[in-house]
């Protein structure tokens, strides 16, 4: 019976399965009724799955009490038990991205409710990259935000402009870690950084004031929350290439040839005179004559013995992480090592960082955080990478049996860098931030906090003595290396501390559901002080011990200064909004500094927004497509009195000095402390305004798959502080005053798709920005440095030079020139166009503004790929439109800069030459190898050397993949992801051939491959 009955029991159980599992079909849709397309259904029973199509509709096998798991980018994830009848499913909205908390000035608002232009990038951008510095991971990631590196050599950062210029003095943004000030956005590990936004007009910047003239960048870390029990590590190792290395002709045979033809047209090309600097019959047998005697007849290869093929740099981040009810802390530490593509260049940088939030009882809390950084900055006295490049092979830098040789005249960087001693730089950083939250009631809360910083630099720079050698006898020292004749010592300290406190009273309150409102008040202080000693020694007799009390103690020399500044602030704001769908807010702060005399000390900065949410009124509920549409307009006033640390342009500035008098008295020479006045004081110098004004759109559509945000903004600065001419006469530097206008506008847009497929999700954005920043009234100033001109009328930091004629190929041409800048001007210069028409070519008539330098047009954006634990993340910037000068640095075009460097590869048969058949010079591209015409003529800024500098980059590929949790939970391991990034991979530009576009002469940019591991238990 026993038997009987279970197989009955058994056919029953089959019965139920076959009668009540069914395949229905079933609809999804939103919470207005409408059908949401590409959601995806997991039967959580069997695993099966499906899809919803573009009705809404979908088709699964199911059981009554079985679960369904329903999820959709835009959307909640739900999960479902299905009773046997139900066919359609409703989901909620998903508002995690709008609910987001945005750090604003002194406090969090939902991004949704921001009714100010504020660009916010979450931290996990910064972890699809293997970047040391955050700056350089901020490229292409925010609109309007302009990130510009010149290096990416280890230590290295990056300048950040927040739209653009507004001011003649100081354009760096105030950037705020978790509320603390620090001097670099690198002062923080990329792996401690939750979120960062960027407030980038008058409305969301003004409540910082005068700090935030140039815009504010805030931080803010990761912390625990509670339940956390985590640890977490992420280590990498990376190889380091540089993305370019230029070319050289550093050939001996083809050096010297080219070398005798620019000595020769500098002598007037007299027939017979061809071999002026090296025979003909030595640079015949040069070949020949090396293979045996590699001293008289050298072929060094000075790039393969000073640069590197590879370097390599690791980095390693442990975090510790727990929360309960009463205290959640996060605890971090990372270490990192970057070595450089040339020897005695590396930095090392260990940070660490706590978070501690404390319930010390029921309306009271504290905020105990503390960060530090350690870095070390090795380098050789002399950046070799010049040098590398362009020294001549004919010019021995060691013997073959490793001895110094003479290099050129005893020019030799190789042996500096191996052997002519070193610079360190240490720095310690230390800031804390301990605040007391009180909140008495509901929505009511008062916080203090007091925020010290301090900063100690140390510089020990030790310069050796470099013999070379003669080739034969190997004791004799035929001279010393240029500037290494001597042992010589000197040690820099700085010193500084600022300390800061704040007292802010926020009350928050809804009423009815319909009106909320949000006001803060506050007060800060603020003072900094620094102080700097050095001293320095020569002729010690010991190299190999850098102390100072191993110095030469018949020449020792010391130096110092100290300088402060303080401020004092009072702010407030007011935020509030009907219903969520119309926003107000208003803001001011007025601030006291102590750069200014007493009656012109202070200065107030009010800004105030609106907002309106469209997609909230009842007659857009039709419009289906659109989730979310916001309409935002904005003003405000923003001071600026960073004119400089050590600087009170009130006050008269006096300089001292030990005079040698005599003393008759002492009957002797005895040194008297004088004094004299060296600034100008200008009593009422006050605050540079700028003015800014926006206006906004924010937009989502379809469940949040697509977002849409754009700007237009302008800003106007006046009162802008310059340095004014003042008569030589009255022997004072010309006084900064308030004296200028400038006028910057630009435009912002920012798109973003995202989607999930079943096991597929993807998302991919675009970003594009450009600004111009044109100059008002500089009060018949203007100011000229390095081929650009700031003058009015004109946008900031234009080129100024001449209009070219081209290269003058015949004699026609130099006849049809005139008078050009040098009476020796012949066929093969670069001839100038005569614009004020007076018979001759001079520096004051003929030059003009040429364009503007500043890039435009600047474009990012990111393409990220997942599927069952395989991630795909590359992202992309560039720059659309620049007017680059191929002369800013010499080295790209000119031939033996510095009288005897070798020449560019680039100008190689494609240059003037008295060699060439007319034909081959009607098609050159570069001037004749001279001397005199390059330094006075040629190479003269001037429309020739403009190019098109935009170009687009792959800033980074980063493949991953997710290990399935269930394979880890033997292990106790929460996540374990292993990836591998490269940075700079690709770039494409118009530069020339060996010239990445960010670098200059001496730096390189990386092309980084790096493998890392992120676990966490």
């Amino acid at each position: 019976m026993k038997k009987y009955l279970s197989l009955i029991i058994l056919a029953l159980a089959l019965l139920s399965q076959t009668a009540f599992a069914q395949s229905i079909k079933g609809r999804i849709v939103d919470q207005t009724g409408q059908p949401v397309p590409g959601a995806m259904i997991l039967n959580k029973s069997n695993e099966k799955w499906s899809n919803t199509d573009i009705d809404g509709k979908f088709t699964l096998e199911v059981s009554k009490g079985q679960t369904l798991q329903i999820s959709c980018l835009g959307f909640a994830a739900q999960e479902f038990t299905y009773d046997g009848t139900t066919s359609e499913f409703k989901l909620l909205e998903e508002t995690l991205e709008l609910e987001e908390a945005v750090a604003i000035g002194y406090g969090t608002v939902r991004k949704k409710d921001l009714s100010g232009a504020v660009g916010v990038m979450a931290g996990n951008v910064l972890q699809q990259q293997s970047v040391t510095n955050v700056s350089q991971g901020l490229q292409g990631v925010i609109p309007g935000l302009m990130v510009t590196r010149s290096s990416s050599m280890p230590g290295a950062s990056a300048t950040l402009r927040i739209r653009g210029v507004t001011t003649m003095s100081n354009n760096n943004p105030l950037i705020l870690v978790d509320g603390m000030a620090v001097s670099s956005l690198d002062d923080v590990s990329p792996e401690d950084i939750d979120q960062i936004s960027v407030l980038k007009d008058g409305a969301s910047a003004s409540i910082y004031g005068a700090r935030a003239a140039a815009g504010v960048i805030l931080v803010t870390t990761k912390q625990a929350h509670e339940g956390d029990v985590t640890l977490n590590y992420k280590g990498e190792f990376s190889m380091v290439t540089a993305t370019e290395w230029a070319d050289y002709l550093t050939d001996p045979v083809e050096y010297m040839t080219m070398f005798n033809e620019y000595k020769w047209n500098d002598a007037g090309n007299v027939p017979g005179s061809e071999y002026l600097q090296y025979p003909k019959d030595y640079i015949d047998s040069y070949r020949t004559n090396n293979a045996y005697d590699p001293i008289e007849y050298p072929d060094f290869d000075w790039k393969g013995n000073t640069l590197k093929d590879m370097s390599f740099r690791h980095k390693h981040n442990l975090s510790v992480a727990y929360g309960n009810k009463i205290i959640k802390t996060r605890v971090s530490a990372s270490y990192e090592y970057d070595d450089a593509l040339y020897p005695g260049s590396n930095y090392q940088r260990a940070t660490a960082r706590t978070r501690n939030t404390i319930k010390i009882a029921k309306n009271w809390s504290a905020d105990v955080d503390l960060s530090f950084k350690h870095g070390v900055k090795n380098d050789p006295l002399t950046n070799p990478i010049q040098a590398a490049l362009m020294y001549p092979s004919n010019y021995l830098g060691l013997y073959p049996d490793g001895r110094v040789a003479p290099g050129k005249s005893g020019s030799n960087t190789l042996a500096t860098v191996l052997y002519g001693g070193s610079k360190n730089n240490t720095t310690d950083y230390v800031t804390g931030k301990v605040s007391v939250s009180w909140k008495p009631f509901k929505g009511f809360d008062v916080t203090g906090a007091f925020t010290p910083t301090l900063s100690f630099t140390k510089t020990k720079t030790m310069n050796k003595a470099v013999p070379y050698y003669d080739a034969y006898d190997t004791s004799l020292i035929l001279g010393y290396v240029t500037d290494h004749a001597t042992n010589d010592l000197t040690e820099v300290r700085n010193d500084a501390q600022s300390y800061e406190t704040q007292l802010v009273v926020t009350y928050e309150h809804s009423f009815n559901n319909s009106h909320n409102l949000n006001v803060m008040a506050g007060y800060e202080g603020y003072t900094y002080s620094h102080e700097s000693f050095s001293t320095s020694t020569t002729n010690m007799e010991f190299a190999e011990y850098p102390y100072m009390d191993l110095a030469n103690k018949d020449n020792v020399t010391t130096s110092g200064s100290a300088y402060g500044n303080a401020y004092q602030s009072f702010f407030g704001r007011i935020m509030y909004n009907y219903k969520n769908k119309y926003y107000v807010q208003a803001n001011v702060r007025g601030d006291g500094s102590s750069r200014f005399a007493k009656q012109y000390r202070w200065g107030c900065f009010p800004s105030g927004s609106l907002a309106w949410v469209v997609s909230s009124e009842p007659w857009m509920a039709n419009a289906t497509a659109i989730t979310f549409l916001k309409l935002r307009a904005s003003a405000g006033a923003l001071g600026n009195e960073r004119i400089s640390d050590n600087y009170y342009p009130y006050q008269a500035e006096m300089n001292s000095t030990q005079s040698v008098m005599f003393n008759a008295e002492a009957n002797a020479a005895t040194a008297q402390l004088a004094m004299a006045q060296v600034e100008y004081a200008v009593t009422d110098i006050t605050w540079e305004t700028t003015y800014t004004y926006d206006v906004g759109l924010d937009m989502s559509f379809f469940n949040g798959r697509l977002g849409f945000t754009g700007d237009y903004y302008y800003k106007k600065t006046k009162d802008m502080l310059l340095d004014v001419q003042i008569p030589e006469f009255l022997g004072y530097s010309n006084p900064s005053q308030n004296a200028g206008t400038m006028y910057t506008n630009g435009w912002e847009l920012k798109i973003d798709w995202k989607d999930v497929v079943g096991d597929f999700s993807y998302s991919l954005g675009f970003n594009i920005s450009d600004y111009k920043s044109i100059m008002g009234n500089l009060n018949g100033t203007y100011k000229l440095s390095d081929g650009k001109i700031i003058q009015e009328g004109y946008e900031y930091n234009s080129w100024y030079g001449y209009k070219s004629l081209g290269i003058l190929r015949t004699d026609e041409d130099v006849a049809a020139a005139g008078t050009q800048l040098i009476p020796t001007v012949t066929k093969g210069d670069i001839g100038y166009q005569d614009l004020n028409n007076d018979g001759k070519i001079s520096a004051d008539g003929d030059r003009t503004v040429l364009g503007s330098s500043m890039p435009h047009i600047l474009y990012g954006g990111y393409v990220n790929l997942a599927w069952k634990g395989i991630s795909l993340n590359v992202m992309f910037n560039g720059v659309g439109k620049q007017l680059a000068l191929v002369t800013s640095n010499e080295r790209l075009v000119r031939p033996f800069s510095s009288q005897w460097l070798a020449a560019p590869a680039v100008i190689k048969d494609n240059y003037y030459s008295q060699y060439n058949t007319d034909e081959q010079n009607a098609l050159v591209k570069y001037p004749r190898l001279s001397y005199t015409s390059a330094e006075k003529n040629n190479y003269q800024v001037s429309d020739y050397w403009l190019f098109d500098g935009s170009y687009f980059r792959i800033k980074s590929i980063n493949l991953g993949y997710t290990f399935p949790a269930k394979w880890m939970r033997p292990a106790n391991i929460k996540e374990l992801r292993v990836f591998f990034n490269t940075e700079d991979p690709f770039c494409f530009d118009n530069y020339l051939q060996g010239w990445d576009p960010e670098q200059t002469a001496s730096s390189y940019i990386t092309r980084t491959f790096t493998f890392g591991i992120d676990i966490k238990f």
